[in-house]
C-alpha cells in the first residue's frame, strides 16, 4: 500500500542535517524506536502537512514557490518530551516560533487549502525536529546535548517540499527553493 503524502516543511543544509541525525542515532542507543533521523528520515520542521501524494508535487509548488522566501532562519530553543497515546514518546528539538514562521504556516495553508492539510495549524502549531520515537516509553541514558545545536544564532533552512511516510518520516525531497 502507498501510504506518502506531501509535506511542506523547511529542511537545512547538509552540515546542520548531518549534526542533528547523529544526535538523534546517539540518543536512540537501546531504545525501541520506529522512528529516528537518518537517510532515509530526512530532518525538518513540518509547515503544513498534506492529504496529498507525491504525484501532485508540482501542481502544489506552483502555487507555493513564487511567494517562498529562499531561506529561513530558524533558531533551536531545547528538547521536550511529547507523550504519545499508548506509553510512547516522542523526542523533538524545538525550533522558537516567530512571526514569519507563523506568516509561513499561514499562506501555506491558504495556497494548498485544495490539498487538504492534515496538521495542526495556527496555535496548535509547534514547530519542531522530531528526533525519535521511543515506542515503549523508554527515555534515552546519556542526552549529551551538543551545544552547536541549542545557540542563539539562527540556522540557515530550506522551504522544501517532501515525500512523507507514517509515522512523520520525510523520506525525500522533491522541491526546494535551493541555496
Amino acid at each position: 500500500m502507498n501510504n506518502e503524502t506531501l509535506t511542506f516543511c523547511l529542511t537545512f543544509e547538509s552540515g546542520v542535517a548531518a549534526v542533528l541525525s547523529a544526535y538523534a542515532r546517539r540518543l536512540s542507543f537501546g531504545l525501541s524506536t520506529d522512528y529516528v533521523l537518518a537517510p532515509d528520515a530526512l530532518p525538518h520542521v513540518t509547515i503544513l502537512k498534506l492529504s496529498a501524494p507525491s504525484v501532485q508535487s508540482a501542481q502544489a509548488w506552483t502555487q507555493l514557490e513564487p511567494r517562498l522566501p529562499k531561506r529561513v532562519n530558524v533558531q533551536f530553543s531545547g528538547l521536550s518530551l511529547l507523550p504519545g497515546k499508548n506509553g510512547d514518546v516522542w523526542v523533538v528539538l524545538n525550533v522558537r516560533r516567530t512571526a514569519e514562521l507563523d506568516l509561513l504556516q499561514e499562506m501555506s495553508a491558504k495556497l494548498l487549502g485544495e490539498f487538504k492539510p492534515r496538521s495542526a495549524v495556527g496555535d496548535l502549531w509547534v514547530p519542531h525536529v522530531t528526533l525519535l520515537h521511543s515506542l515503549d516509553g523508554r527515555l534515552p541514558t546519556e542526552w549529551g546535548l551538543d551545544s552547536k545545536l541549542i545557540t542563539s544564532e539562527d540556522v540557515v533552512s530550506l522551504p522544501s517540499l517532501g515525500v512523507n511516510r507514517p509515522p512523520g518520516r520525510l523520506e525525500s525531497v522533491l522541491l526546494t527553493t535551493g541555496l
